[in-house]
């Protein structure tokens, strides 16, 4: 992940700004905010998170400067569930993938998974495999 400077950098070409002033101003924030991330060299995730998808930029983008700044619907949707089936070791029931597909808050939880500890990520596959097997019954 690249340093504060450049998101905020990334963040002034998404709002087409050049200035931390106006930015703040385009994203509802005080100035302060700004130099705050700055000083702890951090953006809160989940206000980068927020941008990504109110703007419909890639989050990768936004984190790293990496791939495309937009990507159409498809391009995301296609990225998070191949995330998902390497997750998975592709051994997730297609009907499941397609159930995830058609559910806007499971792929906002799934777009986050690149950037979740492994942990988390592992007891997320632990709760499905437990309601897999509980829908069995």
């Amino acid at each position: 992940m690249q340093a504060v400077p450049q998101q905020i950098e990334r963040l002034k070409k998404i709002y087409s700004k050049s200035t931390d002033t106006a930015l703040a101003n385009a994203m509802s924030v005080s100035k302060n905010t700004i130099s705050g991330w700055k000083k702890r060299n951090a953006i809160p995730m989940g206000f980068l998170s927020k941008v990504a998808q109110n703007e419909g930029v890639s989050i990768e983008w936004l984190l790293s400067g990496k791939g495309k700044m937009k990507q159409t619907d498809l391009e995301l949707l296609e990225y998070d569930m191949t995330k998902i089936e390497q997750v998975f070791n592709n051994q997730l029931d297609p009907k499941i993938l397609k159930s995830i597909a058609d559910n806007e808050n499971l792929q906002k939880l799934i777009s986050l998974f690149a950037y979740a500890p492994e942990e988390f990520i592992l007891q997320i596959i632990k709760r499905l495999e437990q309601f897999k097997e509980m829908s069995r019954v």
